[in-house]
């Protein structure tokens, strides 16, 4: 429920300002293809908004209570990022600096939003339009008791966000030493996608959509 709570609030104050955006990986997973029973590990909020409403994103997520950096659990505070991480996320433009919020919930007491402005990496040869993507959106209801309108975008791009992310996961070394490469639980939702999808996977059109985009060889990797 915190988790649910917390997305609806963001994307409302991102509604608020004009800034459209569309929640990604578990949070549009785990109330569609899962059956919002909790099966689908989320770790933070991950949404997809435009490389220009950057600096407005920063403010409102400011706004609502969120500190740039990542949160300590033995010391109890948030961690900003220093000079080193800030230079790399300035020269890879295509997330912004995880931002966190202290909620005072015992089960869940922080949370993380983590912006994409793409749907691979900066300078990948391999780029779908995040305003293709943002152009139309369905709404997802999420959450236990009270429903939260979740914007999702539509299931041809959900696929194709789903298995881009996981190409990107495993192009770099450095997801190892993280410990976020590719894994079954990814390839799972891949897998539960394009059977839930089917219908809108089949047919030609989401074909002409890989092939347009120039995108068939991480597509067809995966």
């Amino acid at each position: 429920g915190v988790w649910y709570r917390e997305c609806g609030r963001v994307v409302e104050a991102f509604r608020a300002v004009q800034v459209d955006t569309a929640v990604r990986k578990g949070g549009a997973y785990e109330p569609t293809i899962y059956g919002g029973d909790g099966r689908r590990w989320m770790g933070d909020i991950d949404l997809l908004i435009r490389a220009r409403d950057h600096a407005t994103v920063v403010n409102v997520l400011q706004d609502l209570g969120y500190e740039q950096g990542l949160y300590d659990f033995d010391a109890e505070v948030i961690v900003p990022f220093g000079r080193v991480e800030l230079i790399k996320y300035k020269l890879n433009p295509d997330h912004l600096p995880t931002y966190t919020l202290r909620t005072g919930d015992p089960l869940v007491p922080v949370l993380e939003v983590d912006c994409a402005t793409s749907l691979t990496w900066a300078r990948s040869p391999y780029q779908v339009p995040v305003d293709d993507v943002l152009a139309t959106l369905d709404t997802v209801e999420a959450g236990a008791g009270t429903k939260i309108a979740v914007p999702c975008a539509l299931p041809a791009f959900q696929f194709l966000d789903t298995v881009l992310h996981l190409f990107r996961e495993a192009w770099f070394d450095w997801w190892l030493e993280k410990e976020q490469d590719v894994d079954l639980m990814k390839f799972g939702d891949v897998l539960r996608l394009a059977r839930a999808y089917l219908p809108d996977l089949t047919g030609g059109c989401f074909q002409r959509m890989v092939l347009g985009y120039g995108v068939a060889q991480p597509v067809c990797w995966v």
